[in-house]
């Protein structure tokens, strides 16, 4: 099974956090990719909480990740998304997590698999 990332950070992880804008690729007007510089370790079957001040938060699966960042592919379909859009490179978004235990994707190399899946986070 994979490692649970959400046990190695401080108690105050649970508290939303400013993180910076890397890039926003905009596949289509109403789906983009937000990179985002993180300090967390992050894999794919897991998710933040997306927040704006004074807007709200939202679950965001990580849809890629790297040393210091994670990408999340979000669709433009209510309050806190639509004011995401707002948002340009190098801006802050505020983040907390990352929940959940991940895939274990090692484990399961090279194997048959069955995935059933929704959402814009399915895209692998």
């Amino acid at each position: 099974m994979s490692h649970c990332s959400c046990h190695d950070k401080p108690q105050h992880s649970l508290l939303p956090a400013a993180y910076r804008i890397l890039s926003i690729t905009r596949h289509t007007p109403l789906e983009w990719n937000f990179r985002v510089a993180v300090d967390f370790p992050a894999h794919w079957g897991q998710f933040v909480e997306v927040s704006l001040p004074r807007v709200g938060e939202a679950p965001i699966s990580v849809s890629d990740y790297g040393d210091g960042w994670i990408d999340l592919l979000i669709r433009n379909v209510g309050k806190v998304t639509s004011a995401l859009f707002t948002l340009k490179e190098g801006d802050n978004v505020w983040l907390r997590g990352c929940y959940g235990n991940g895939y274990p994707v090692d484990t399961l190399r090279h194997k048959s698999l069955l995935v059933v899946a929704g959402g814009t986070a399915s895209r692998r």
